[in-house]
């Protein structure tokens, strides 16, 4: 509301020049050209059916903690520690990125992510303590993987087309959650056991990880720090 008053009192003094559709269009085609190829069709593809299936599971995520947990405590308390999952994940990359190539340590994560969230739902019934604990793993193997992804984003595409990338990338997430969470409803109405969905999404990790292994450009992959970036990114 304030922001609104002061814009009646503020001019825009600026040029005003015209941004052909055709520009803008043209650029978000080199950044579709860019993702085509190369390392980045592996990460964005693997990236995008992380999503899918992290919104499938996600949907569920308040029957399977009332079923295990059977109240609303157990949701938040889940809900919590995924929030802090970033900075678990900034943690880990600070730790061993100097030690391990980063396609390593990508693989590394996708394997324990999977197991982790397999192990998690097979426990949660019978011991919540442990089970908080794998989770907690899964949070910060996942979280790892979510903070790899945002910096080979960055460092990958030359800076004149980071921008449309993001925005290619933005809007497909946007649409691939919300196919998710549409097939995690109908499969939450379907299937008998909630934790099928789960088991779904921890094999899913453990997939995706041979699929990112059998990538020659993701095994190109040195440490985070010498990774060329921005002008070298078409030939990797």
């Amino acid at each position: 509301m304030l922001a609104m008053l002061f814009s009646f009192f503020v001019k825009d003094n600026s040029v005003k020049t015209d941004s052909p559709p055709k520009s803008y269009l043209s650029e978000l085609k080199a950044g579709f050209a860019f993702i085509r190829k190369g390392i980045m069709l592996p990460l964005v593809v693997v990236s995008l059916l992380i999503g899918l299936f992290a919104s499938i599971a996600y949907v569920n995520l308040p029957a399977f903690a009332e079923y295990h947990i059977g109240s609303a405590d157990g949701y938040i308390l889940l809900t919590a520690l995924s929030l802090v999952g970033g900075a678990i994940g900034s943690y880990i990359i600070r730790a061993i990125s100097h030690a391990f190539a980063i396609w390593k340590i990508l693989i590394a994560a996708f394997i324990l992510a999977g197991i982790a969230r397999i192990i998690f739902v097979h426990i949660i019934a019978t011991d919540f303590t442990s089970s908080i604990w794998i989770y907690i793993l899964y949070i910060g193997s996942s979280a790892t993987i979510g903070v790899i992804f945002q910096a080979l984003m960055q460092k990958l595409p030359p800076k004149t087309i980071i921008a449309r990338i993001d925005t290619i990338t933005t809007s497909l997430y946007g649409i691939i959650a919300a196919i998710g969470s549409f097939i995690g409803g109908i499969l939450g109405t379907i299937l008998e056991n909630i934790n099928t969905t789960f088991i779904i999404q921890g094999a899913s990790y453990i997939i995706l990880a041979l699929i990112l292994y059998l990538s020659k450009h993701v095994r190109s992959l040195t440490k985070i720090q010498n990774i060329n970036e921005k002008s070298d990114a078409s030939s990797i």
